[in-house]
């Protein structure tokens, strides 16, 4: 452990000091301000594969390892290339730890589930890694994941993504996750609603159906609903639920809408939207936004634009409403008013 606790000692803390206050009025003038260009292209949380500078920023990027690299070296400095935009993007990686382990060019960290066993050192554990985060300036984790598998040669269990079996075990661990994380700054996505199950595939190659016991199901949901008044985020899967519809949960306003009736300040986050799984980005990005997800993963830079652009065709031809879009909106910059503290300015508008 001597390793650790040096990254937490040696790197430095970019969290904000500050506390306040803001009013609701303040987010919706920030909203009058924008274009329709800009409002639609905030629900966007895009994969940035090298040094980039977005004509319209993005509500959120996800810089590739590679550029992680370059921040890490100080070769690139990610907030100083969007200081020009008045709203900062999230700046987000998926940091589980084990297979997903975003930062293992700095120091290779457990999986998850191996960190909650460790009771004696799990705290030293995961404060290195967000004091890590902290100092590239990653603001967003998309993690703990916190999916139910019982079955060895399921997806959760083959890849170790999963915390454990036991519902309170995985509750209690990921509140205080979360609650280190908060610390910092840093705001979390629990993942991948409504739970992954036994299912073997994964989503990201071709969607598939749910498989799973009754009992992990309804323990997954139960868990769920502990941790989401926790979370900043929930990130939805792209599988199929055939028992509760016929269309995969970032797209079913059945499954999303239980997300609402339990926390309506949590951002709903979809998984790629461009993932090998889905032929057409351009309809799940629709779908879901019609089922109530209120930002869009999209691993393909490359479809940014053009998907933002297509959102700007619907709500001006009235394909999916401009209420809910600014609902989303306020969902999604009190968020960043938490972080960046935009109201000072919005008096300057």
């Amino acid at each position: 452990m001597k390793k650790i606790m040096f990254l937490i000692l040696t790197v430095p803390s970019f969290a904000f000091l500050f506390s306040y206050e803001i009013k609701l009025s303040e987010i919706t003038s920030m909203i009058d301000s924008m274009t329709l260009k800009e409002k639609v292209s905030q629900l966007f949380f895009v994969c940035m594969p090298k040094k980039k500078d977005f004509s319209v920023c993005p509500g959120g990027v996800i810089p590739s390892k590679s550029l992680l690299r370059e921040m890490y070296s100080k070769k690139f400095d990610i907030t100083k290339n969007f200081s020009r935009h008045s709203i900062p993007p999230f700046i987000g990686i998926d940091q589980e730890g084990g297979m997903v382990d975003r930062i293992s060019f700095i120091y290779k960290f457990p999986s998850i589930g191996k960190v909650c066993q460790d009771k004696k050192n799990r705290k030293e554990i995961i404060n290195a890694q967000i004091s890590i985060m902290s100092s590239l300036g990653i603001n967003v984790n998309f993690s703990p994941c916190v999916d139910i598998s019982s079955k060895k040669n399921s997806f959760i269990k083959r890849t170790k993504r999963g915390i454990s079996e036991e519902p309170d075990t995985i509750i209690s661990f990921a509140r205080f996750y979360m609650k280190e994380h908060k610390k910092k700054r840093i705001l979390n996505a629990l993942k991948h609603f409504p739970g992954y199950g036994d299912t073997y595939d994964n989503s990201d190659d071709f969607i598939t159906d749910y498989r799973g016991s009754e009992k992990d199901f309804f323990n997954n949901l139960r868990v769920f609903s502990s941790l989401l008044d926790q979370a900043s985020f929930v990130m939805m899967s792209n599988l199929k639920y055939p028992f509760l519809d016929t269309l995969p949960a970032l797209m079913s306003k059945t499954i999303v809408s239980f997300v609402k009736s339990q926390d309506s300040t949590v951002i709903i986050l979809t998984d790629d939207i461009a993932c090998r799984g889905f032929s057409n980005p351009f309809e799940v990005l629709k779908k879901s936004f019609n089922a109530g997800c209120d930002m869009f993963i999209l691993m393909n830079d490359t479809l940014y634009e053009h998907l933002a652009d297509s959102m700007v065709y619907w709500v001006s031809t009235d394909q999916i409403g401009a209420s809910e879009l600014e609902k989303k909106l306020v969902k999604i910059l009190l968020k960043k008013e938490y972080l960046y503290h935009l109201s000072k300015e919005v008096k300057g508008l």
